[in-house]
């Protein structure tokens, strides 16, 4: 039997994913850390540190900075914003692999 393109086309069509084949990015969680900038105190405030204490975070004019992780992989940084009575995230770039 001599195969045509059609039929290798049809082949590849039908070893493909389908909607039926278990896979659905919707139902795929993926679990993010979300990682506040670092910040440097002197060590005897660290030594001093105790329950109860506060430690304030730095901010870059204005913003606290938080990054993005899936996994140990970083994907993303961005600032912390307040939206009604919630927070969220404010991606400022998306880190591309590589």
């Amino acid at each position: 039997m001599i195969s045509t393109r059609e039929d290798e086309a049809m082949q590849i069509h039908a070893d493909a994913p389908t909607p039926d084949s278990g896979f659905a990015p919707d139902s795929f969680a993926v679990q993010l850390r979300f990682e506040l900038d670092q910040a440097d105190i002197p060590l005897a405030r660290l030594q001093a540190l105790q329950e109860g204490g506060i430690l304030p975070l730095q901010d870059r004019d204005g913003t606290l900075a938080v990054r993005i992780l899936a996994g140990t992989r970083a994907i993303a940084t961005g600032q912390i914003v307040s939206v009604g009575d919630s927070y969220a995230v404010l991606i400022e770039s998306v880190l591309k692999e590589g």
